[in-house]
């Protein structure tokens, strides 16, 4: 103890995993829809899920943003873009779709493009 009245007992060390661990599909390339054959082809992004709020962000980039992060321990960044204002589009026991924006930058140039992921729970 502390010598305070207070008896919560922390942990012996920070927790350094945040999110939810998730397996993504992405349903858009560059705001295009994505054929069967290409969902069929792609591998699903695993990472771990969070959602930030970038409220005191520049202009392009207020509002939430969903981010997938790298899952293994010690791993640092994003395995994807993140997705800008995302909306829950749909949900069942085996998932759920959100639905948002990306951005790209190409030639001096930033463009957004719609975006759809469906994330599947896994488990930790």
């Amino acid at each position: 103890m502390d010598g305070s009245t207070n008896t919560h007992k922390w942990p012996d060390r920070p927790v350094t995993i945040i999110g939810m661990p998730v397996a993504v599909r992405e349903l858009r390339i560059q705001g295009r829809r994505i054929t069967k054959e290409e969902y069929a082809e792609a591998l699903p992004l695993v990472g771990r899920l969070r959602l930030v709020d970038n409220a005191g962000g520049n202009g392009m980039h207020r509002g939430k943003a969903m981010h997938l992060d790298r899952a293994g321990p010690g791993e640092i960044g994003s395995v994807r873009p993140p997705l800008f204002d995302p909306v829950l589009e749909s949900m069942d026991a085996k998932g759920f779709v959100l639905k948002g924006y990306e951005i790209s930058y190409a030639g001096g140039k930033t463009f957004e493009h719609r975006q759809a992921w469906l994330v599947r729970p896994l488990p930790e």
